[in-house]
């Protein structure tokens, strides 16, 4: 009973965020013991660590960050401090006690938001640090200005403390842990060297705890590091030590050269690391003349520490060492987790924008299929309600005589939208002697017809935005998938392949830094190669772009001129694969009339990816109007090409764009050529455009497809043709003002062939030019806005031909990806 009186009557801190002692002491049973039984020890440690003789700067710095970051549990930790204190005596003890106290009285208004706690915590620290130190000195009667100087040093050590454990504590109670950068790893270095001044005093018999645990951490970072980790660690460890026990400074040598030695030779496995480490740590000791019994029996206990370490262990530690194989692989690993919870991610909404674009296209199926018999309906209510609701003979016709009032009010509504004035001489005569206010019944209907088309105007122009939504949700549906397929290609890991690029360009004397393949698929290969200096990617583009060439079997090319980075630094150089085929245009074209603009429009766009498009359009009318239709039609089209759609949808996009401007009757003809440049596959989609000439030698080849101009209906029903072009093809495209002239229409092939024959195939420049003169030769009035195209296909060829390889040095091509 008494026990649980106590239980029940135990202190309960709810204050300053505190919970009891015997919520504590449950919330460690059923809680995260391990954790926080490490902190409690680390706390124990803290408590005990001194620096100069008597500063006390870890202990108050500890507990302030374990108060912000995990405050439930600060308590018991603060417990383990006041442990470890009174093993440094009674004054260590009331000393830190009395931090504690005050801090957490002035840190009680701290529940403030970042980073503003931060800066609030560290504040209250030091003054805690230098308030309690200022108290000491009163009450023991030795104040002075050097006890002063002191207290302001401890103070802004403990701040310093601080920030450094509020980097570093997180990392220990990381869920789920991920690479350290190198920052992090040094703050975590520094966090082990502090808790281990809690050590200095503890022997077992002769020999020190401090000495064989801080040898054993040095032999972990030159395992799972290098020499240079290694060293490094060695050397903030006994710094730091050092500074606790003035008789550790020759450790500083001693674990700088063991780990430098143990990291040097860390791929021989733990016995190497082992010889190494005691062979550096021996030489010192028998330099420095010290006890080396007691040394080497230290060293020995620290080595078997480290062999019966488990390996796994060793293996997760090495994955947070930037620069190791388990740390890339840690890296990789959390690439491929975020590239695969991308490629989730873009598939759903993909496919939600896809089943939008569903729904949209259902919903204009099901209304057009209505809309006849609906407006005839709306008519018909309109009509009744104005003339017949209060007529004396309605029982007579919309009862007795149903289908014979509603076949006469079919043939005036009919009427009424066939002819816009109504003349008493159209009404006929069976309309007379069924209805006795035919006139009337007329007037009415011609009026409401009239406003019922206006509101259908508006319902149209609705259902072409709709229909434009559903088009955008298509297309984005696309883009997505198709940028869904890239990431996932670009995830494919290439390891066998860049090293065997790696040797092959090493072999030839170059040095490299990095390769990274991020394709390998036929056609779109990339790579990117990091070279440890910069010299304008002249290596890279005669030396290293020619080798890869000759390893994956086809050309490759640098993908940008220059370099923006400042010679003698590394420089990254991207490498993709080049187009079979370079397509070179000529364009000649000339205004109605002479004027000034012309209503039609070329423009030969880069899509990317080996694609390319080659497009005229044409726009009604004349002149500066015409002209601006054009040019918006093309430019929309080539933005929407860009984006990754597919050529269908986006000239259907730019139809329904075009569609719902507010410019009455105003359509322009679209004629595209879309190319790719690897396979010579080309597809042709003319809207409203006479056709294009495929010239081969002596045989000519005709492109035709009917279709409507863009921005007259409202769903184009697109008639594609595909074509191969080869190596040698010339390609003419032509506006209507060329393709119309009186008498040439029918014999327009002939003539362009013999014109070209005269010309020769040369530049497509001078083809377009020759063929316009001639146009304009035999029709001078120029009726129409002329416009004439002309693309040569030819065959790739590099600028710089592969290079001769050293006898005896061989080159196996890399696997290719189709």
């Amino acid at each position: 009973m008494k026990e649980k009186s106590m239980m029940a009557a135990g202190v309960q801190l709810h204050q300053n965020g505190q919970i009891g002692w015997g919520t504590l002491m449950e919330r460690w049973i059923n809680g995260n013991r391990l954790t926080l039984l490490l902190f409690m020890g680390m706390g124990f440690l803290f408590g005990r660590a001194q620096i100069l003789g008597d500063m006390f700067p870890f202990a108050l710095s500890y507990y302030s960050v374990i108060h912000y970051l995990r405050r439930k549990e600060s308590s018991l930790v603060a417990l383990g401090i006041l442990l470890g204190a009174s093993s440094q005596g009674m004054i260590a003890f009331f000393l830190i006690a009395s931090q504690l106290v005050v801090y957490s009285m002035l840190a009680m208004g701290g529940k403030r938001k970042q980073p503003i706690a931060i800066y609030w915590y560290s504040v209250v620290l030091g003054g805690t640090i230098f308030l309690t130190r200022f108290m000491q000195a009163y009450i023991m009667n030795s104040f002075t200005y050097y006890q002063l100087s002191l207290a302001l040093v401890e103070a802004l050590l403990a701040t310093v403390l601080y920030y450094l454990f509020t980097q570093s504590l997180p990392l220990v109670q990381r869920k789920n842990p991920l690479p350290f950068t190198h920052e992090e790893l040094i703050s975590c270095v520094l966090l082990m060297a502090s808790v281990m001044i809690g050590l200095v005093g503890l022997m077992l018999g002769p020999i020190s705890l401090l000495h064989v645990l801080s040898r054993w951490a040095v032999l972990l970072f030159a395992f799972i590091g290098n020499g240079m980790v290694g060293a490094t660690a060695g050397v903030v460890v006994a710094l730091i030590i050092s500074l606790a026990d003035v008789q550790a400074l020759p450790e500083i040598g001693r674990l700088a050269f063991a780990g430098l030695l143990a990291g040097l030779i860390k791929d021989a496995g733990k016995l190497a690391v082992s010889a190494g480490f005691l062979i550096g740590s021996s030489l010192l000791t028998f330099y420095l003349q010290g006890p080396i019994n007691i040394s080497l029996l230290e060293t020995f206990l620290a080595i078997f520490l480290f062999v019966v370490t488990p390996k796994r262990w060793l293996h997760h530690w090495a994955g947070f060492i930037p620069g190791t194989i388990e740390y890339k692989s840690a890296k990789d690993e959390e690439t491929q987790f975020a590239r695969k919870a991308l490629l989730d991610r873009v598939n759903q909404l993909s496919e939600v924008f896809q089943h939008l674009s569903r729904s949209y296209l259902q919903k204009r199926i099901s209304k057009q299929s209505q809309q006849h018999q609906s407006r005839y309906e709306t008519l018909l209510d309109r009509v009744t309600n104005e003339t017949c609701l209060h007529c004396w003979l309605r029982d007579e016709c919309w009862e007795k005589n149903f289908e014979r009032t509603n076949q006469m009010m079919k043939q005036m509504s009919q009427h009424v939208e066939q002819f816009k004035e109504i003349k008493s001489s159209a009404i006929q005569p069976n309309w007379i002697q069924s209805c006795k206010k035919v006139e009337r019944v007329l007037r009415v209907m011609k009026k409401a017809h009239e406003e019922i088309m206006k509101e259908w105007q508006v319902q149209e122009r609705m259902e072409q935005i709709r229909q434009m939504i559903a088009q955008q949700f298509s297309g984005i549906s696309q883009v997505m998938s198709q940028f869904a397929h890239s990431v996932e290609r670009e995830g494919t890991v290439f390891k066998r392949q860049e090293l065997s690029i790696r040797e092959s360009i090493e072999n030839l004397g170059i040095q490299i830094d990095d390769v990274q393949i991020l394709s390998l698929t036929e056609g779109e290969m990339e790579l990117a190669i990091t070279l440890p200096y910069c010299d304008g990617k002249e290596v890279s583009r005669k030396l290293i772009a020619p080798l890869l060439s000759q390893l994956t079997g086809e050309n490759i090319i640098v993908k940008e001129d220059g370099c923006i980075h400042p010679k003698g630094t590394s420089c990254t150089t991207h490498f993709i694969s080049a187009n079979t085929f370079a397509i070179t245009t000529g364009y000649a074209g000339v205004a109605k009339a002479g004027r000034m603009i012309s209503g039609d429009v070329h423009s030969e766009m880069n899509i990317g990816r080996g694609k390319v498009a080659i497009a005229i359009s044409d726009g009604m009318g004349n002149g500066e109007r015409a002209h601006k239709m054009s040019a918006e039609a093309l430019q929309l089209l080539h933005d929407l090409l860009r984006t990754g759609l597919s050529e269908q949808v986006a000239i259907q996009m730019t139809n329904a764009i075009l569609g719902i401007r507010p410019d009455d009757e105003m359509f322009a003809t679209l004629d595209l050529s879309y190319i790719d440049l690897q396979s010579g596959n080309t597809r042709f989609l003319k809207i409203g455009s006479p056709p294009s000439l495929i010239i081969r030698g002596d045989k000519i080849i005709s492109v035709r497809a009917e279709n409507l101009p863009l921005g007259i209906v409202n769903q184009l029903e697109l008639e594609v043709v595909e074509e191969h072009l080869k190596a040698g093809d010339l390609l003419v495209m032509m506006t209507d003002g060329v393709y119309e002239l009186s008498g040439w229409e029918e014999a327009y092939e002939a003539w362009i062939q013999k014109a070209i024959a005269e010309v020769g195939r040369s530049e497509p420049q001078r083809i377009a030019d020759a063929l316009l003169e001639q146009v304009v030769l035999h029709h001078p009035q120029l009726e129409d806005d002329m416009t004439i195209l002309v693309a040569r296909v030819e065959r790739f060829s590099p600028a710089w031909s592969t290079i001769p390889l050293p006898r005896g040095l061989q080159i196996e091509p890399i696997r290719r990806i189709s």
